[in-house]
């Protein structure tokens, strides 16, 4: 009996030992993966606390993984802290949510993340785990396409403003050269003219006779008549296209002016009703708000400095920006006229 019995705890031994060393295999095994996954991954416990982190996640949070490790997402972090803690609280899930970063140099890194609870075998929620990529090169795309898009914009509208322009330029360049040729008749004919007026001024009877003479025979040689009736429409003419010209100017001035009409939005369910080229004005903007910022014009909050969400986004987008105006909500109402001056930190009421 005691032979078994030896028998029996050598061999709960050696698959202990077997089970060890399973587990241990397992455990590099998963390390392995975490530690050379692309994406970066974070990992907490039920109390919110990092327990693992890999080095790309190093990379974009700015930190080493000893350096948070045991401990809550710090500040600059509170994106990703939020998603995390939610899915601890209500085991929500996330996927291809957008944030930010703020590090430690003060430099902002745009995130996509994606995080959801860890369970247990009874369904209990012991932890949570993210996986998130930075998005700077992508921003950094989005900008490039963006200012692509704005040249070819901005080459279409050259080429109808010289459209436009060139119309009437074109009818005013024909009635000049007409005009011109119409002045040298002219000239021969007044010409003749101060001839007759020197013969009255002393000459003799025939000599004003054949100045007289010669007067009528320039005059209807060049049709003075007709000539003076048509220089006067082909000025007509040219003063219309000149005042042509001029609205198509005064529009573009008008066009590249800041002012526009606005709308207040006081929540982020409200941004279906903004239209292309307004002024958005509203409390406060975050993440969710970022497909507004590609029809506006410019942004006004409530709330913010020069590192929130709407002043970093503004930028991006090289739109002017005003925030932390306090009362904008309030003060502004919907369609009104606005100027925004994001360079002096600005907003005037218009109308």
């Amino acid at each position: 009996m005691a032979l078994l019995e030896q028998i029996r705890r050598r061999r709960a031994i050696v698959e202990r030992g077997a089970a060890d060393r399973r587990i241990r295999d397992l455990e590099r095994y998963n390390d392995h993966i975490i530690q050379n996954m692309n994406s970066a991954l974070v990992v907490v416990d039920a109390e919110a606390r990092v327990t693992a982190c890999n080095p790309p996640a190093e990379r974009i949070l700015g930190q080493r993984a000893e350096a948070i490790h045991g401990r809550a997402l710090g500040p600059g972090l509170d994106g990703p802290a939020r998603l995390l803690q939610r899915a601890l609280a209500e085991g929500a899930r996330f996927r291809g949510a957008e944030s930010e970063i703020a590090r430690e140099d003060g430099s902002i890194v745009p995130i996509g993340i994606s995080c959801s609870p860890i369970l247990d075998s009874d369904g209990v929620r012991i932890g949570a785990v993210a996986t998130f990529q930075d998005l700077s090169e992508i921003r950094q795309l989005q900008r490039q396409v963006l200012e692509s898009e704005k040249l070819a914009s901005l080459g279409q509208l050259s080429a109808g403003v010289a459209h436009e322009i060139n119309n009437p330029m074109g009818f005013i360049h024909a009635n000049l050269a007409q005009m011109a040729e119409y002045v040298r008749d002219l000239r021969r004919a007044w010409t003749r003219a101060e001839e007759l007026l020197k013969a009255v001024g002393g000459g003799s009877p025939d000599e004003i006779r054949h100045c007289a003479e010669r007067l009528a025979g320039a005059a209807e040689e060049v049709d003075v008549e007709f000539l003076l009736a048509d220089l006067a429409k082909a000025i007509r003419e040219s003063q219309e296209g000149s005042e042509r010209i001029r609205h198509i100017v005064s529009d573009l001035r008008d066009f590249s002016r800041q002012d526009s009409g606005h709308r207040v939005l006081t929540d982020v369910n409200q941004i279906g009703e903004l239209r292309e080229g307004e002024i958005l004005v509203c409390p406060v903007t975050a993440p969710s708000w970022a497909p507004v910022f590609a029809k506006i014009r410019a942004a006004v909050s409530d709330i913010g400095g020069s590192m929130s969400h709407a002043a970093i986004v503004a930028r991006e987008y090289g739109m002017p920006a005003v925030v932390g105006t306090g009362d904008a909500t309030k003060r502004i109402r919907t369609g009104d006229t606005i100027r925004v001056d994001g360079d002096r930190g600005t907003v005037r009421v218009l109308g």
